[in-house]
């Protein structure tokens, strides 16, 4: 049984904008984005932010925009598969395709990655001065000339949040089905929003604003199509008025879903973290480290303990396979004190990586860094 379409109102923007407001209010001076993310900052830890390499936020981190990627290319066979069919339900497949791609596009790739991430320049909490960076703080909706500072928004968020889509989709057809997608949404994106929070990436509010922006992203795509679709004119560009299929639109959808996934892969976030404690027999005073492999930022920390322990961290962009590997081999060393070399390399193709060595040994323990490039 058919039902008359049900057009979108004012409350599809003026309660998202509603909360929005609220909840930028409560956050405005910045004490509530603070408090958060000193729940998961560790002065005693080398990286500051040991939780963030932990389960389930490391792989919310690396995997959290999978879902989105595979939503994205969902909508473009949609599209393809509209394309390459008759009249009938070929117009409402090409119709929950665009919604899909055009709403995704939009809010998570464009506005938030594309333009605010990039322009705003709001530190990430691991980059101001009371986490141990050094910038200051800066408060929401306050931008600055920081081409370094690109906390603002959460873009791994806002893929999570970009199955709001869904909500437009079913949302005249199957309008259980979108509350649960809504409720997905909201899920997926704030879980990873936390994720990135425990990584000191983003602030709590970094999420907020993404979850608005893709939000009215996707309102103004469904709007738009819904407008264009109350005309005379085709509702999809690239239908033809009689319903003929279109073989190349189909192909040209087809092979850009595929390219989507393909360029994901190649291009999937990377977090690793490796700890190592050195077997240093006690009483000595001096160590001395030969360090090989991929090219990283070495820093010597004085901690208290008798242990001396090696942490690297890798961060970056590659295949999902690609991982960090270290070797530590104990060499001859003369009395009272202790060689040894490190070695340290990352697996799998990448586009690109961030390594870092951390050295944390006893005040009473000089340690001498010896570095040997590529091994």
């Amino acid at each position: 049984m058919s039902t008359a379409p049900r057009p979108l109102t004012r409350w599809h923007w003026l309660v998202p904008a509603l909360l929005l407001a609220a909840g930028t209010a409560v956050l405005w001076n910045g004490e509530a984005d603070r408090d958060v993310a000193r729940q998961y900052y560790s002065l005693g830890d080398p990286t500051h932010w040991p939780q963030g390499y932990e389960q389930p936020w490391a792989s919310l981190y690396r995997w959290g925009v999978a879902p989105a990627i595979g939503l994205a290319a969902a909508g473009l066979l949609l599209l393809a598969w509209g394309f390459g069919r008759n009249a009938g339900k070929a117009g409402a497949l090409r119709r929950a395709g665009l919604t899909i791609v055009l709403g995704l596009a939009l809010g998570p790739l464009l506005i938030v990655n594309g333009v605010l991430h990039e322009a705003w320049g709001r530190p990430r909490p691991r980059q101001v001065i009371e986490f141990s960076g050094s910038r200051a703080f800066r408060p929401v909706l306050r931008p600055i000339r920081d081409s370094g500072a690109q906390s603002f928004p959460t873009g791994h968020a806002a893929a999570g949040y970009g199955f709001v889509v869904l909500y437009f989709v079913w949302r005249e057809t199957r309008p259980r089905l979108a509350w649960l997608g809504l409720a997905g949404a909201l899920g997926l994106g704030s879980l990873t929003a936390w994720a990135r929070i425990a990584q000191g990436g983003h602030w709590l509010s970094d999420g907020l604003w993404s979850a608005g922006v893709v939000w009215f992203a996707a309102w103004a795509v469904a709007l738009a199509l819904e407008r264009r679709g109350a005309g005379n004119r085709p509702r999809i560009p690239g239908a033809s008025r009689s319903g003929a299929p279109r073989p190349w639109a189909a192909a040209l959808c087809g092979g850009a879903a595929l390219a989507l996934c393909a360029g994901y892969l190649a291009f999937h976030p990377l977090i690793e973290r490796v700890d190592r404690e050195l077997p240093i027999p006690p009483g000595l005073s001096e160590v001395e480290i030969e360090w090989t492999g991929t090219p990283a930022d070495a820093h010597v920390l004085s901690t208290p303990g008798t242990a001396v322990r090696l942490t690297a961290t890798l961060s970056g962009r590659g295949v999902p396979w690609a991982g960090l590997v270290d070797r530590w081999e104990t060499q001859p060393w003369p009395a009272g004190s202790f060689h040894g070399r490190y070695t340290i390399a990352v697996s799998g193709y990448r586009r690109s990586q961030t390594v870092e060595l951390w050295v944390a040994a006893p005040p009473d323990v000089r340690v001498t860094l010896v570095r040997h490039g590529e091994g």
